[in-house]
């Protein structure tokens, strides 16, 4: 039974390029669908990383493609950090994680930006709603999902890993990996912060 189902259904593969249905048994579903459903979403997507922004891009393709199950909850969307210095980032961190929150939001996943504040500063100097200070933040936010992420760089390339998790229980839920050569964001990665 198994057997003939298999050959049925990647014979309707062949002919119709369309995603596996939901409704096909869970054996299916898991062991042919997942690895079909990651390439058909990604073809076409892929391209040459030259910018932060398709760096973004990338791995936001990589993400949606990638979660086992539709990300429903909202996500929170943490700074990339240095992976040997786990509460340090850089530019170039900040610059991916701001990269990140537009192109998730634009792949219809509510996206939380956390550093939002509970009022509207106004100045001289501009109109502000966005802070690091704790103090003017939100107390808490609903989030299900957090998107954390970090970088590797090399002499030649950085490396950027970046999943998605549920914070209810740690579980990864969602992947990705992308390179840019180093060279493209050199004068990014000189600033650094702590956290």
């Amino acid at each position: 039974h198994q057997t003939i189902y298999q050959t049925v259904y990647q014979k309707n593969v062949t002919q119709q390029p369309s995603l596996p249905k939901t409704n096909q048994p869970f054996y299916i579903q898991q062991s042919y669908s997942r690895d079909y459903y990651y390439k058909t979403c990604m073809a076409g997507h892929e391209q040459p990383i030259t910018s932060v922004e398709t760096m973004a891009r990338n791995i936001a393709n990589q993400l949606v493609c990638s979660e086992l199950n539709p990300i429903k909850e909202p996500v929170g969307v943490s700074v990339i950090v240095d992976l040997n210095k786990l509460h340090q980032t850089t530019d170039f961190g900040r610059l991916l994680s701001e990269d990140l929150i537009s192109e998730l939001q634009r792949k219809n996943m509510a996206v939380i930006d956390i550093r939002t504040q509970t009022f509207m500063l106004i100045n001289d100097k501009g109109e502000f709603y966005l802070s690091r200070n704790t103090n003017n933040l939100r107390k808490e936010y609903k989030i299900g999902y957090v998107l954390v992420g970090t970088y590797s760089v090399g002499d030649y390339s950085t490396s950027v890993n970046a999943r998605i998790v549920d914070v209810s229980n740690g579980l990864v839920v969602a992947t990705a990996h992308a390179s840019i050569p180093t060279g493209i964001i050199s004068d990014l990665l000189y600033n650094s912060s702590q956290s």
